[in-house]
């Protein structure tokens, strides 16, 4: 399996010819009052063109992939992430412009929004407060800042946050109980923090350098759940890692906890999930074989998520993929 540069997430030289592109994935509930129980998954395909799934959340749990067939070259960097929120009443999907290094509103529709990461920043966040209609994107500037854009009033306001690394991934949730935003980053250190506003938390020292992340706030009580990749060379350990927060527990962080009963992720994937009363529904890319990559959904129930050290794995079990390329 070809290996990627910790530094940078491409390919190594030696492997160049062989290696996938990395797969950025977003997800969102579809907000359709017809319908339940679908999840949006929007992900960049080979061409870099914006691909989309509707999966079912409790249906025969098969992702299966569309890219594009015209062989039409699009514009989102690799590698990067992408950000979806559904906001004044549209989903709204984001991604950074390959070539302007702009962010960029992908669908509906596609449209710049007059902000600009670094030329080889790949990172990009967004959470939304769908009843009072508010939202934000969050991302790293050409000058290494982190920084909140308010879409509902079109400002921008630089995070005071000390020792972030400039290639840190960015994961973002909105807490519907407290009415809180917080944000997940890396620190040049690799320590991943939980920050509020311009305060930063430091959460784990395991995580790998450049960790992808997924962050989400758990709908009946103020509490976090952390995904990420960790710090191990092992080839058969590249599980996601999980760590909860909880700020009324003692200690508010849970020990990280590998969801071992899982495929290992991909070296060329990003990291979603959205919540559900019951449970966490997690995305990425794993390697069927050498030849195959595949996009999955695996379900970690909420009975296996505490503050405090869990003792057993993540419920759910590894879903019959469809191809990513």
């Amino acid at each position: 399996m070809p290996k990627a540069d910790p530094e940078t997430g491409n390919p190594t030289p030696g492997d160049q010819k062989q290696a996938p592109s990395m797969t950025a994935i977003a997800t969102i509930w579809n907000p359709d009052g017809n319908v339940s129980n679908q999840i949006l998954t929007f992900f960049n395909d080979s061409d870099a063109q914006l691909g989309f799934e509707l999966v079912d959340a409790q249906g025969p749990r098969k992702v299966s992939t569309t890219t594009a067939t015209d062989g039409t070259k699009g514009v989102i960097r690799n590698p990067s992430q992408l950000a979806v929120i559904h906001y004044l009443q549209l989903v709204r999907v984001y991604g950074i412009n390959d070539s302007t290094s702009g962010i960029v509103l992908i669908s509906p529709g596609f449209q710049p929004a007059s902000l600009a990461t670094g030329a080889k920043s790949g990172s990009l966040a967004a959470c939304c407060n769908e009843v009072d209609q508010l939202a934000w994107l969050y991302y790293i500037n050409a000058s290494n800042s982190i920084i909140e854009y308010d879409l509902a009033n079109s400002q921008s306001n630089p995070l005071s946050l000390s020792n972030i690394s400039p290639n840190s991934y960015l994961g973002a949730a909105f807490d519907p109980k407290s009415g809180r935003r917080y944000l997940v980053c890396q620190g040049s250190n690799n320590t991943l923090y939980r920050c509020e506003g311009s305060l930063q938390d430091p959460i784990t020292t395991s995580a790998v350098a450049k960790t992808p992340l997924a962050v989400v706030a758990n709908p009946t009580r103020t509490q976090l759940h952390i995904y990420y990749r960790a710090n191990t060379s092992d080839p058969n350990d590249q599980h996601v890692r999980r760590i909860s927060w909880s700020p009324n527990a003692d200690p508010p962080y849970s020990d990280p906890k590998s969801l071992a009963d899982f495929p290992n992720m991909d070296q060329f994937t990003m990291l979603s999930a959205v919540a559900a009363s019951d449970k966490v529904h997690l995305f990425y890319v794993y390697q069927v074989d050498d030849n195959t990559r595949a996009l999955t959904h695996v379900q970690d129930n909420w009975a296996s998520l505490s503050a405090k050290p869990p003792s057993d794995e993540g419920g759910g079990a590894p879903h019959n993929p469809g191809r990513v390329h």
